[in-house]
């Protein structure tokens, strides 16, 4: 994934960096961050993950109704 990244970060990379960015933030943030077809368009988030993160939206969405 390192060569087709625009910003040449390999998946466990740019999974750690959504990871950091949604530590601490509520599911309603998590699931409301903007995203294109499923690709964050977020400038801060946008400079470390490329890839699409509606599928980890969903199981944020999924574990916070679980948990209620």
């Amino acid at each position: 994934m390192k060569n087709a990244s625009p910003i040449g970060k390999e998946w466990f990379e740019q999974s750690k960096a959504l990871s950091d960015y949604i530590s601490g933030k509520t599911v309603a943030e998590v699931t409301g961050i903007a995203v294109d077809g499923g690709y964050p368009t977020d400038a801060d988030l946008t400079s470390s993950v490329t890839m699409s993160i509606s599928d980890m939206q969903t199981a944020v969405e999924r574990a916070g109704a679980t948990a209620k």
